[in-house]
């Protein structure tokens, strides 16, 4: 007998990240395939920002999807605090650190690598989020490993990951220069009602149900309302809406689930403050959203 409810296959909203469970709304779809784009073209600098649950780390993972088996590729998912910590965070992603190692000596490793990447011709990769909070002296080694060129490349790529309620380009390139050399990427926004309303939809018909039958309309705009746009919240939502509904012995997600859920969830609903949907990189140009 299935755990799940309503007779669903899997859980109805994921509650970690998962890549077959990407909903390709525009900003989404821009952004990625700028990240992907800008990767092929080998360009040294990319960078993606977008609010707390948009899904940057689902982009990520999807751009990684894409690097080939071999590329190393080091995923840093807390800002390092100097240069000494980003070489024992990159040099443990690259296999290279025995745990009792000097940080010289893993520096020298590190490089050893990059200057071999440039021979094959297959840059390491290095994604860091929540950079907008990477310390000067980090930020500096990665500028000095990026000057490790040969045969028109450079001899890393980076993600740079910002999120929170960092402005764009202009106001990151006051911390260090080095936001100044990003050459491609892009911003997510949060969905728009209509985008909204359909990766609920999505995420429902992914788990084996037909949407309607589990969340009538009323529900569905009371989510989208409450949900403000944002995935992550989205998801919180109707997974313990989901939950609260099977204790009360309901055969759907109802009205009073969701108000409930959100109850516990942000106290009271009404007071939470709709989250800006204009955010990113400056300059970069958001597509036109789809007609209902």
């Amino acid at each position: 007998m299935t755990p799940w409810p309503f007779g669903l296959q899997t859980a109805p909203f994921p509650a970690v990240v998962d890549p077959r469970r990407y909903y390709p709304a525009s900003t989404h779809e821009l952004a990625l395939r700028n990240l992907v784009g800008g990767w092929q073209e080998g360009e040294p600098w990319l960078a993606l920002s977008g609010p707390a649950g948009s899904g940057k780390t689902l982009l990520l993972h999807l751009l990684m999807e894409q690097i080939p088996q071999g590329t190393k590729l080091a995923y840093v998912s807390q800002p390092p605090r100097d240069s000494e910590d980003l070489i024992r965070l990159v040099a443990h992603d690259w296999h290279l650190d025995d745990g009792l190692s000097p940080s010289g000596y893993l520096r020298n490793r590190l490089i050893e690598a990059i200057l071999e990447g440039l021979k094959l011709g297959s840059p390491p990769l290095v994604i860091l989020e929540q950079a907008e909070s990477i310390g000067t002296r980090a930020m500096d080694e990665l500028v000095n490993w990026s000057h490790l060129q040969g045969r028109g490349q450079a001899g890393i790529q980076v993600v740079l990951v910002a999120g929170g309620d960092v402005g764009g380009l202009t106001t990151l390139a006051s911390q260090h220069s080095a936001w100044e050399m990003v050459g491609g990427g892009g911003m997510i926004q949060l969905l728009e009602p209509v985008e909204a309303c359909d990766f609920l939809r999505f995420q429902l018909r992914w788990a084996g149900a037909q949407p309607n039958r589990i969340l009538n309309n009323e529900c569905e705009e009371k989510m989208i309302e409450l949900g403000q746009g944002n995935p992550r919240r989205l998801c919180q939502l109707g997974r313990l809406a989901c939950r609260l509904a099977v204790r009360s012995g309901l055969e759907s997600i109802e009205l009073e689930a969701i108000e409930e859920a959100a109850l516990q969830l942000w106290g009271d609903p009404a007071a939470v403050q709709p989250q800006a949907r204009h955010h990113g990189i400056a300059g970069t140009v958001t597509p036109a959203r789809k007609s209902a």
